[in-house]
This record gives structure tokens, sequence and C-alpha cells, in this order.
């Protein structure tokens, strides 16, 4: 899925945050889901997305740009060649007409600031979405622990079943005696 702005989001993240903010999380403009492009990418025998016209291999390098009315996503070379250049704006997998303001682009190697991700709207205001599943998860003291020994995770084990929370009664009476220290002899 992508943006009007040609900003590529995965599914899974991008309809969440349009459904709870409405808006885009690059522009902070108001956007609705229908405003998101499908794009179809073109993968080679080794899984690899490329040009399905020039069957160019895209890389960090590529220009890349999709048509808006079909998804189709294409070398900008291409295009250029077989479109602007002949002013023939009809998409060249399914011949569907377009629109100059239909092509989308990308990736452009030469106009690096849209991937500044400093400027998105969601990182500038911490607008976040967030994962329930994770949050729970985070509530367990183990979720920040990466691996542990053999002797940690039977120590954790025994603290796990054997450990009592403090009563309240217990935590009122260090409460207490924090307010209330005892004289102490010099």
């Amino acid at each position: 899925m992508c943006t009007k702005e040609g900003v590529v989001f995965d599914l899974l993240n991008i309809v969440p945050f349009i459904k709870k903010y409405k808006k885009s999380p690059v522009t902070g403009e108001p956007m609705v889901a229908k405003d998101l492009v499908k794009l179809h990418f073109a993968r080679n025998k080794k899984e690899e997305y490329h040009c399905p016209v020039t069957y160019k291999v895209f890389n960090e390098n590529s220009h890349i740009v999709a048509i808006r009315t079909t998804g189709n996503v294409f070398a900008y070379e291409a295009v250029e060649e077989l479109n602007l250049k002949t002013k023939n704006f009809r998409d060249l997998l399914t011949s569907e007409p377009f629109v100059r303001k239909d092509i989308i682009t990308i990736q452009d190697p030469s106009k690096l600031e849209k991937f500044n991700i400093s400027e998105f709207y969601h990182i500038k205001n911490n607008v976040k979405v967030l994962d329930e599943d994770e949050e729970a998860a985070k509530k367990d003291p183990k979720y920040r622990l990466g691996k542990t020994s053999v002797e940690t995770e039977n120590t954790l084990k025994e603290l796990n079943e054997t450990y009592k929370a403090p009563t309240e009664s217990y935590l009122k009476s260090t409460e207490e005696a924090a307010k209330h220290p005892k004289d102490t002899p010099n």
C-alpha cells in the first residue's frame, strides 16, 4: 500500500493507524483507507522485485513509480519512454487509461528528502497505534530479557514460584517507618 505521496506502508500497520487517527502518518492531513493505493510489484524467479517492462531488478538506486489507477509498479525509465514521451497515457500492463498526475513516485534516488522520516507527522508528534499484545507482554518483567543462561532461567523459575507480593499492612508499616525515622545515637 502507498500514500498519494508515494510512501509505502505495510497493510497491517497503515490501516490501524488510519482507523484510529483518520490522518496520514506522513503529512498529518485527513486520510481514509480508500486513499491508499494497493501496489502490484512484479517478481522474477529469484523473488526479486523488478520492472515488468524492462525486467530491471529494483534496488536503492532505482527510480520507481506506480500508476494510481492500477497500482502497477514500473521503472521510471519505462514510463518515461513508453508513456510520457509518446503521450500514451495507458498502463503498460493493462492498457487502462490514466492521467499524468496518476504517476506516483515511490522512489527517486535524486530526491531523498522524501525518506527523511524524522519529518513524518507520526514521528514529530509521537503518534502511535499500540499493539495490545505487545503492551501486555511489556508488563512481564522478562520481556526485556534476551538470551539467559540455564542458571538464570532456574533462578527466575524458582523466584516466580516462591515470590509473594508484599501485603498491604507491610507496605503501610514501611511507609510509616520512612515518615518517622527512629532517632539513632551518634
